[in-house]
């Protein structure tokens, strides 16, 4: 019998915070989601024709509809573009119909302002015309066990705290509140488990992702984890031994190692097993990235990180792959290749940027990719110029923050917070040294003292 594995979700840059709803609920049912950016044919011609900002703008454009697309599903959730643009099969449903059906044509909320009531009632609509499109395929959907994780979902807020988790690495109070929340729910399903007499993938996957962040939300707050690694492990090979199908049981065991540098190797093995099963599908660059982050750990194995986020970026282009090029390029003095990598990255970025819509960790992105490019050609290249042309990028964005709608759309009142701790990340005093040293190599004292005053410098 055929299980439900993967899903692919359609959304425009305006619904991206619709999107983050259902990745983060699919992904904590242990299914693998992959990500489609739709853009408006109008707005891409002129992408391509070169009517944009700079040359940092997005160069190519990733349409919806693309090669290698193998997953059991499509779910388009974006509001404002018709079913008839011929860019969606069979497969596909629909959040606009969900979304119609309990509030008509009001389209001006997002889920993260939506009451607990109306987010599970769409979720639950949307689970059910998904029941039947993989239905046809031969694949059956338990929604009785989808819509009661979906219930624990919704009444926990799990979409801000997964979210956060990924957004903030560092000390944030959202990451006491979380190890708390995530405890939570991992005993809720410890409990549905016990009370289950057929052992259930879905209910075991999601409480063992649940322990695992709970642990990485200590580990970021120096606070010790609160569930035992050699329990979570042995408890995810019992999974795997189980469901023998079940490929992203086996990425969980990798990243029930995540932030625990000491089971790097075991967390190599999990993914390398991982892949197996899902390497020519285009959702295993999420695998091949996790490779590349446990490798890169070692200067002894940069050429094999590096290898690892290039395959990432041969499943599907991001940022974050971009970035990470960079820096192993930066490592191995290659200055040239690495400054193409983080442009890269900045152009990845730069369509959400124009649109002042980017998430916490884009903009932290973007600002350590300005800040890589300017340190480059501060110390590396002597360009003081272009130096200084990529450290005003980099103030610019930061001191831009309360113009990004992000921050209200998703955490609403509490939207000033986030901005503050966002700001918090990054170090612009940094800035200000390569402002002051480009701004001396071209003769322009005054202007350097005035950036060197501000770095704090004598």
């Amino acid at each position: 019998m055929k299980n439900f594995k993967s899903i692919k979700i359609i959304h425009n840059i305006e619904n991206r915070i619709e999107f983050l709803f259902f990745a983060e609920f699919f992904r904590l049912c242990g299914i693998f989601v992959g990500e489609y950016i739709y853009y408006a044919p109008e707005y891409a011609e002129n992408i391509k024709s070169g009517e944009t900002e700079d040359e940092d703008s997005v160069r190519e454009i990733e349409y919806a509809r693309e090669p290698q697309d193998e997953c059991d599903a499509e779910l388009y959730v974006g509001l404002d573009i018709s079913d008839s643009m011929g860019i969606f099969s069979n497969n596909t449903v629909f959040l606009r119909k969900s979304w119609d059906f309990v509030l008509g044509n009001e389209y001006s909320k997002h889920f993260s302002e939506l009451e607990n009531n109306i987010q599970e009632e769409i979720l639950c609509l949307i689970l059910k015309e998904l029941a039947g499109v993989l239905e046809e395929k031969g694949i059956p959907l338990d929604l009785k066990t989808f819509n009661t994780i979906g219930h624990i979902y919704v009444k926990y807020h799990l979409m801000k705290y997964l979210a956060d988790m990924q957004y903030f690495r560092v000390y944030c109070d959202r990451h006491t509140r979380a190890l708390d929340v995530f405890s939570n729910v991992e005993s809720e399903l410890r409990e549905i488990c016990n009370n289950t007499q057929k052992n259930n993938r879905y209910y075991n996957y999601a409480r063992i992702y649940c322990a695992s962040k709970a642990n990485s939300a200590g580990i970021y707050n120096r606070i010790g984890i609160p569930y035992a690694v050699e329990e979570l492990v042995n408890e995810c090979r019992k999974l795997i031994n189980s469901e023998t199908d079940f490929s992203n049981a086996s990425v969980l065991l990798g990243l029930v190692y995540e932030n625990l540098p000491q089971y790097s190797h075991e967390a190599i093995k999990a993914f390398e097993q991982a892949l197996e099963t899902v390497e020519p599908y285009r959702y295993a660059y999420h695998i091949y990235y996790w490779l590349g982050k446990r490798y890169e750990a070692y200067d002894s194995r940069l050429k094999y990180a590096e290898k690892m986020y290039l395959r990432a970026n041969d499943h599907k282009e991001r940022f974050r792959n971009f970035y990470k090029l960079g820096m192993i390029n930066f490592k191995l003095d290659q200055y040239e290749e690495s400054v193409e990598y983080f442009k890269k990255t900045l152009q990845q970025l730069n369509l959400k940027k124009q649109k002042q819509y980017l998430d916490p960790l884009e903009i932290n992105y973007y600002y350590k990719s300005s800040s890589m490019i300017s340190y480059i050609y501060c110390f590396c290249r002597e360009d003081p110029e272009k130096a200084i042309k990529y450290s005003n990028k980099a103030i610019k964005l930061i001191r831009s923050l309360e113009n990004n709608r992000y921050f209200k759309d998703f955490y609403n009142n509490e939207a000033d917070t986030y901005q503050s701790i966002t700001k918090e990340q990054v170090n612009e005093k940094k800035i200000y040294q390569y402002l002051s040293r480009s701004y001396r190599k071209l003769g322009k004292i005054e202007e350097a003292d005035k950036w060197r005053q501000r770095a704090g410098e004598e």
